[in-house]
């Protein structure tokens, strides 16, 4: 008697019940699909904290910064662009490398290097490339930065020249920072799109909510990685 009563019911709710497992996938997905990249933002910030810190210990803390200093600069640049901080602390990792850019100026080639980035089209490690090695050897740097597009005026060249010559590496990097300026500055401020802000902080979010799941996530693939490997063994 109950069994037929069930059945009734479900033939009477067919249509009703259905709706409501695919509005349970849909939801199991959506939950699925956010956590999935939650996750995978928390790991691109891992990463790049990884190579920060790892960076730092290869140059022996050159620049005079922190980790903690480096990671709070970027954060304030996503603030005033359409850069993301993870995004700017991979050229902040990259710019660490070349170990004659200081302390002193470090803000501020942070800055020209996002202009160069948004004007070359958002790739933030190729403009640090371009920027550390020239700062790096303030001697050839009209040379390299000329075919990134930066235009130096004849006074400027003379200037970093003797610069250079007299042993003031700083005050020839002012110098270049300043041509840098000219060509490029002020770019990457002036693209900024509120509703790219606005993408960029959700994902901040989502990114610290994945940071929450990164330990189960990795005790999880440990275990499983010797079932998967016994399965290939096989």
């Amino acid at each position: 008697d109950g069994i037929k009563k069930q059945q009734s019911f479900l033939t009477k709710h067919k249509k009703e019940l259905a709706d409501v497992s695919k509005a349970a996938l849909v939801t199991g997905a959506a939950i699925l699909g956010a956590a999935g990249l939650a996750i995978k933002g928390a790991t691109e910030q891992l990463r790049a904290d990884q190579q920060l810190n790892a960076v730092l210990k290869s140059t022996k803390h050159a620049a005079g910064l922190t980790a903690a200093e480096i990671k709070k600069m970027a954060e304030e640049m996503e603030n005033v662009t359409n850069f993301e901080d993870d995004m700017v602390q991979s050229g902040q990792n990259v710019l660490l490398r070349y170990t004659r850019i200081g302390k002193e100026i470090f803000p501020q080639v942070t800055e020209s290097m996002l202009d160069m980035a948004q004007a070359m089209g958002g790739d933030t490690v190729g403009a640090a490339k371009a920027l550390g090695k020239a700062l790096n050897n303030p001697e050839k740097a009209v040379g390299m930065l000329t075919k990134a597009g930066v235009t130096f005026t004849g006074q400027q060249e003379k200037q970093i020249k003797t610069l250079t010559d007299s042993g003031k590496t700083l005050e020839a990097q002012k110098v270049i920072l300043e041509a840098v300026g000219t060509s490029f500055g002020g770019s990457a401020r002036a693209a900024a799109d509120p509703m790219i802000q606005l993408k960029n902080a959700v994902k901040g979010v989502t990114d610290e909510i994945g940071k929450a799941f990164l330990p189960v996530v990795h005790d999880l693939a440990n275990q499983i990685k010797p079932i998967v490997k016994s399965i290939g063994d096989w």
